[in-house]
Formats: C-alpha cells, structure tokens, sequence
C-alpha cells in the first residue's frame, strides 16, 4: 500500500525518475478520481453546512456554542464600475485550458 501510495504521489509531481506504465498509470488516476468523487460529496455537505451557519449567524457579533466561538462583524465592499467604452480600452482576455470533470 505505501508503494502505491508512492507512486501516486511520483506521478502527481510529474518527477521524471519514475515512468509508469499505461496500465499503473491508468491505475493510479482512476483512484485518484474515485477518491476525489468521495471527498467531493464531503465538500458539498460542508459547503451547505457552512452556509446554512453563515445565514443563521448573519448580525450576531459573537456567540459560544460549546467549544466553537463565533465571530461576525460588518465588512465593506469596494467596487469600481466604469463606463463600458472605456472598461472596454482596458479590458485583456487570456485563453487557458479548462478541464471539467464528471462520475458517468
């Protein structure tokens, strides 16, 4: 198992020593990605979570529920807008690679 677990993490930083081949590749990725589904499911309960919390602490300034202490205090956003022909003369658009991916 710590052998594995070596392998995943060589072929995650791309090191050049180790070259996998197609089927410890395929291997390692397709844990990766089962892994990755189960923490995903944890990220969005946690997000939920989160925000239900948020919402329900929204104004109270501080607050201690057995060992959790919470803090809220009022923030003040900046935003700049400009008019669209000038937002435009300054406007620059990168291309970069986007990678989506999805449990079939």
């Amino acid at each position: 198992m710590k052998e594995e677990k070596q392998q995943a993490t060589t072929i995650i930083t791309n090191n050049k020593q180790y070259n996998p081949t197609w089927a410890e590749l395929y291997k390692t990725l397709k844990e990766l990605l089962d892994r990755r589904q189960v923490l995903l499911e944890q990220v969005q309960e946690f997000k939920q979570i989160d925000e239900a919390l948020k919402n329900y602490f929204s104004g109270v300034t501080i607050c201690h529920i057995g060992p959790y202490k919470v803090c809220g205090h009022e923030v003040e956003e900046e935003r700049f807008t400009l008019p669209l022909h000038l937002k435009n003369k300054y406007l620059h658009r990168d291309k970069k690679w986007k990678v989506e991916i999805s449990r079939i």
